[in-house]
This record gives C-alpha cells, structure tokens and sequence, in this order.
C-alpha cells in the first residue's frame, strides 16, 4: 500500500530514482519503508491527468522544456530526429510540442508564407470549445527558450510507424489557464528509438513517410 501511495504521488511521468527516495523520505516511515527500485520496477502512467499536482510537474516541464529521457539526433536521410534515453510507457506523458500560441487566421497566415520546400512547424488543433488555434514552433528562437531547440518540433512523422499522439491539456497557474498539446506514448516506448507522430496531412503534401 506504501508503495502504491509513492507511485500514485506520480502519476504521468516516471520518476527518478532521486526524485522516488526523496519522496518516501518526507513520508518519515520508520518501519516497512518503500524501496525505490520497488517504485521504478512496479511504476505504471495513470489514466487521470487533472490532478493538481501533476499539473504544476507538467507545468513546470513545459516552462523548462527539461524533459528527460529525449535528445535530438542527426540522421543522413531525415535531417534532426528525437530519439529516447530511457524506456516509456503507454500512456506516460513523453514531452509537449512547445511554441507560440496563434489564431488560426494568424496560423493560416504564416502557412501562407512558408515556402513549399521549407518545414511549416505549425500545429492546428481545436480547443475545447471547438475553436481552432495553432501553436508555432516555426518561429526560433521561441522567446521564452531563446538558446534551446525544443524537443517537440523536431519529431517526425510517420503514419504507420507513430508510436505517440498529441493531446490537449488545459493547465491553470495564476489564475491563467494554457493550452498545451502534451504527447503521449501509445505503447511502450524502448531506450533509443524515434519518436513519431501522425502530422495528420495527406499525401499529397509528402513524397512518402519520410
């Protein structure tokens, strides 16, 4: 039951080990302590997402754009590609696809000028109330992050082979409520492979699956 209570304190992303001992220490258990690796080897993603402490963790990460487990990679064929550190499991929350919050007039608009040879890195998405925004992470550097290349706008796409999905999440701090597309892992996710996700685009705008 104690290391039920651990893991449930994370419920999304999987813990380190540090981040795991730190948090059976707080408890003060004298007698029947929780094990970390217990923890780590019996750790599962929970299927609620609203609590209010996995928010501000998400939150937090989504801020720093440190999320751990990822590194972009060069490949001869795709150019950039994100590739994984350590084991994901269906259902954990892997990183967002971080950028500037658009209209979808204002999305369109930048489409518009973008080059057909050139990667839009625009992501249309409806929000709860069926409105249609985007988010650009065409724009770098993005001005909260001016010295980092952020994760999520480097995975590429593929249809048959994706192996995450966005999400939309809506996270509140200070009063101000974000719109955020978190990825999701849709199976469990091994140490070094790619990452990618359904673009969502026919193909008449792809030669193929590259």
């Amino acid at each position: 039951m104690r290391r039920d209570y651990v893991i449930a304190h994370f419920p999304r992303r999987e813990p380190t080990a540090r981040k795991a001992e730190k948090y059976i220490k707080r408890q003060n258990w004298e007698k029947n302590k929780v094990k970390v690796e217990d923890v780590l080897r019996y750790w599962q993603p929970s299927t609620n997402i609203d609590t209010k402490n996995e928010n501000k963790a998400i939150m937090k990460l989504v801020k720093s754009q440190k999320w751990r487990g990822l590194y972009i990679s060069n490949d001869p064929v795709k150019g950039r590609k994100v590739m994984t550190t350590r084991k994901f499991a269906e259902g954990e929350v892997v990183c967002d696809y971080h950028g500037l919050p658009l209209s979808e007039k204002q999305g369109k608009e930048l489409l518009a000028a973008t080059d057909e040879d050139e990667m839009g890195y625009l992501y249309f998405y409806r929000d709860v109330s069926g409105k249609t925004c985007c988010i650009d992470a065409k724009t770098v550097p993005c001005p909260c992050h001016p010295e980092k290349d952020t994760i999520g706008r480097r995975i590429n796409h593929s249809r048959k082979r994706s192996n995450i999905k966005g999400q939309l999440q809506q996270l509140e701090e200070d009063g101000k409520v974000w719109n955020v597309i978190l990825f999701i892992a849709q199976r469990d996710i091994p140490v070094q492979e790619e990452l990618l996700f359904d673009y969502g685009v026919s193909r008449k705008y792809f030669g193929g699956e590259g």
